[in-house]
């Protein structure tokens, strides 16, 4: 697992436990925090504001996803995918109305993620990460609007983690 963030204080994570070991998380982190989340490292925070107008929305009413990491032997089942409908399931409780996200491409992450109702932010392409050892997307989630097959998953989540409102208003 990576090493502790300086934003992470200023985040909510969604973690996953098997026999008391942590084998995946994910962590939700408003873009109004006071520490830049990892879409703001990539793009600075004139790229973030840009991609905001785009996306009509705001750093009060939007999150940063990231640190979405799942055990290798984990990661045949759906766990990954639980990980972002809880993740959805609490931002939506939290009156959230977007999610962005820097998604790596050479494991398909953003292809499971497009499955879910994210598409990539208009304007932006792939960005080169050496330290990722990947090329990475950024991406963004309507919050009210999963997609048709992932919305049954997020409420459910929601259901699990003891959330009850689990939409937002237009």
């Amino acid at each position: 697992m990576r090493q502790p963030c300086p934003a992470d204080r200023f985040a909510h994570h969604v973690v996953a436990r098997l026999d008391g070991q942590l084998i995946g998380c994910i962590r939700l982190l408003r873009t109004a925090a006071p520490l830049p989340g990892l879409t703001e490292t990539l793009l600075a925070r004139e790229g973030v504001d840009q991609a905001l107008v785009r996306l009509q929305s705001s750093r009060e009413r939007t999150a940063d996803v990231g640190r979405w990491i799942v055990h290798p032997e984990a990661r045949r089942g759906p766990l990954g995918a639980q990980l972002v409908a809880a993740g959805w399931a609490y931002l939506l409780a939290a009156g959230l109305k977007t999610a962005t996200a820097v998604v790596g491409t050479r494991r398909g992450q953003d292809r499971l993620l497009a499955t879910a109702g994210l598409a990539p932010v208009p304007g932006f392409g792939l960005v080169q990460s050496a330290s990722f050892a990947d090329d990475l997307r950024i991406m963004y989630a309507v919050l009210n609007n999963p997609s048709p097959g992932f919305d049954g998953m997020v409420r459910e989540m929601g259901e699990r983690l003891g959330i009850a409102r689990l939409s937002v208003p237009p």
